[in-house]
C-alpha cells in the first residue's frame, strides 16, 4: 500500500509538471477554512465524466485548504474527491456542477466509488494539485 502511495504521488508530480503545474503565487502554507477563497486557489481534480454504475454516498461538508477541495466527513476525516462529472469547476469561490453551485462549508452528498489510493493511471481532466493528499480519495459521479 505505502509502494501504492509513492507510485500514485509521483504520477501526480509528473502530469502537474507536464500540465504546466500550479499557480507559483499559491502559498503552500494554507490553512484550512470555510470562506470563500479566490477562483484561482482551487484545482478540481477531475476525471472523464461516467463510469462505475455501483455507486455509495459520502457526506460531509465541503472544505477548502489552499487549492485543495476536501470533504471533511461528520467523523473529522478527509477525502480527496476526484470528480467524474462533466463541466465541473471551480469559479467565483464556488463549485459549479450540473448548473448548480456548492460553497466551502456547505454540507453535500457525493455519490459514487471511494478508493484509498489514488487511481495509478488515471486520465485526468485536470489533476490534481500535488499538494492535496488525504488518507482516502472518492470517484464522484454526482453531488447534492
Amino acid at each position: 500500500m505505502a509502494h501504492e502511495m509513492k507510485v500514485a504521488a509521483l504520477l501526480i508530480l509528473l502530469a502537474a509538471g507536464c500540465s504546466g503545474g500550479g499557480d507559483p503565487s499559491l502559498s503552500t502554507g494554507s490553512t484550512a477554512s470555510t470562506a470563500p477563497p479566490q477562483a484561482s486557489e482551487v484545482r478540481v481534480p477531475q476525471l472523464p465524466a461516467g463510469g462505475d454504475t455501483r455507486l455509495v454516498a459520502a457526506m460531509g461538508t465541503l472544505e477548502v485548504d489552499g487549492p485543495c477541495l476536501y470533504l471533511r466527513a461528520p467523523d473529522g476525516s478527509r477525502t480527496l474527491p476526484l470528480f467524474a462529472i462533466d463541466g465541473v469547476r471551480w469559479t467565483s469561490g464556488t463549485l459549479v456542477a450540473r448548473n448548480r453551485t456548492f460553497g466551502a462549508g456547505q454540507n453535500v452528498t457525493l455519490g459514487g466509488t471511494p478508493l484509498d489510493a489514488m487511481p495509478p493511471n488515471a486520465p485526468w481532466v485536470q489533476a490534481p494539485d500535488p499538494r492535496c493528499s488525504a488518507p482516502r480519495y472518492f470517484i464522484a459521479h454526482q453531488i447534492d
